[in-house]
Formats: structure tokens, C-alpha cells, sequence
């Protein structure tokens, strides 16, 4: 019987294959798989033989083999949420990303920290410069935030550091266009966001600002960057 039972899992398992699109025809291992194990050959026999009687009815295969070629739940692939006995333990999840920390409430005080850099010797684009916070909030007074780069100096590696609310926030060339705004730039765009003393800006000066109409009352947002030599 357990004879019978390996073949019928192999069987399967040869159909899974096909219905996730593995081919045959691929150079074989250097060395045979180990056999199955027994106890995972009569789960998986179990799995198909829904009666419990011991024997593989046609149309209980054929139930398996439908099952087998339609997506799992949860996206996985045509077959692999029944071969997962064979598979072993699928992987955990990956951790969920660590929630941004809250920025700290608006503030004259905070607007002159922000005009020192928070770490020297930061790396970017191949260069090392300046640590930079920009700061800004709902609030009157405090939704616009300068950025002046001296000659011969760029910025990048820009991200948001710290959030609260939800901010719609955007960098512009004083005076002039976004060349960055989170509502409605593709992704990636803020880390790939590159500006010059001398271009977009023709002086160099930029402004971190909160859309304060778009955003939730409560929407306060840090954006760093580093500040190094072209």
C-alpha cells in the first residue's frame, strides 16, 4: 500500500509541477531527490482520499487535480498550497515595516535646530555630506521650510524621517515648480530627487511645504536629506 501511495504522490506532484509551468526538459540534478517520506506520503494520500476509506476514488483524483490547478487564498501558486506537506513549513512573513516615528511639534525653536546639520560624514551618490531635518506642520507660520544650497553644492537622499496625520507635502523651487510632491509623483520619485545650487533652481533655493488644505488637521512631516559637494 505505501508502494501504491508513492507512486500516486509522485503522480501528483508531477502534475503540480506542470501546472506551475516547471518543464521537464531542464538539465537533470547532479544526484536523485531522497524518497519521499512515509509519513508525508500518507498526509498527502490522506489530503486526496477525502472518504477516508483507503482507496483513491477517479473522482476524488480529479477533485485533487482541479484543486491542484487553481491559485491558493492568499495568491499562491496553482498546487503549491497542496504540495505544502511535501514542501515542509511554509516561510513566516517578512516583518512588517517599523512605524515612522512621530516629528517633533512645530516650533521657532525647531525651525534654528533644523539650520544645523544632525550628522557629518553621511554618505550619498557617492559623495559625504550633511544630515539635513526640514520640519513642517499644519499650522500657520510653520507649513513652509527653506532649503538654500551654497555653490557648488547638491542634495539628495531625500526621505521621509518622521510623520503624524496624514501629510500631503511637496519640495518646489522658491517662487517656482514642485520638483517633488507626494500625492501625486510616481514612487520613488522623493529618494531619486536630486537638486543643485544652480539647477532646478537657478539660485539654489528650494522649499520643503504642507499642502495645509489636503492634508489632515493634525499632519506634521520631517524630511531629511543630505547636503554634499557636487
Amino acid at each position: 500500500m505505501v508502494y501504491i501511495k508513492k507512486l500516486v504522490v509522485m503522480a501528483g506532484a508531477a502534475l503540480l509541477c506542470a501546472a506551475a509551468g516547471v518543464s521537464f526538459a531542464q538539465t537533470p540534478p547532479p544526484a536523485p531527490p531522497p524518497p519521499p517520506d512515509p509519513a508525508v506520503v500518507d498526509q498527502v494520500f490522506k489530503m486526496i482520499d477525502k472518504n477516508g476509506d483507503g482507496v483513491l476514488q477517479p473522482e476524488e483524483i480529479r477533485a485533487w487535480v482541479k484543486q491542484a490547478m487553481s491559485p491558493g487564498p492568499n495568491g499562491e501558486p496553482a498546487g503549491m498550497m497542496l504540495m505544502q506537506p511535501m514542501l515542509g513549513p511554509p516561510p513566516p512573513p517578512p516583518p512588517p515595516a517599523p512605524a515612522l516615528p512621530e516629528p517633533p511639534p512645530c516650533s521657532a525653536d525647531l525651525i534654528s535646530k533644523e539650520q544645523t546639520p544632525f550628522k557629518t560624514g553621511i554618505a550619498c551618490n557617492g559623495k559625504e555630506g550633511n544630515l539635513i531635518y526640514r520640519t513642517v506642520c499644519n499650522s500657520v507660520g510653520y507649513d513652509v521650510q527653506a532649503i538654500t544650497l551654497p555653490a557648488g553644492r547638491a542634495a539628495g537622499c531625500f526621505k521621509v524621517h518622521a510623520k503624524k496625520g496624514n501629510p500631503v507635502f511637496g519640495i518646489r523651487v522658491e517662487g517656482g515648480a514642485d520638483v517633488y510632491r507626494s500625492d501625486t509623483s510616481p514612487m520613488g520619485a522623493l529618494a531619486a530627487l536630486l537638486v543643485e545650487d544652480t539647477t532646478p533652481s537657478a539660485t539654489g533655493k528650494y522649499q520643503v511645504y504642507l499642502d495645509t488644505a489636503a492634508s489632515s488637521p493634525d499632519a506634521r512631516i520631517t524630511v531629511q536629506f543630505v547636503d554634499y559637494p557636487k
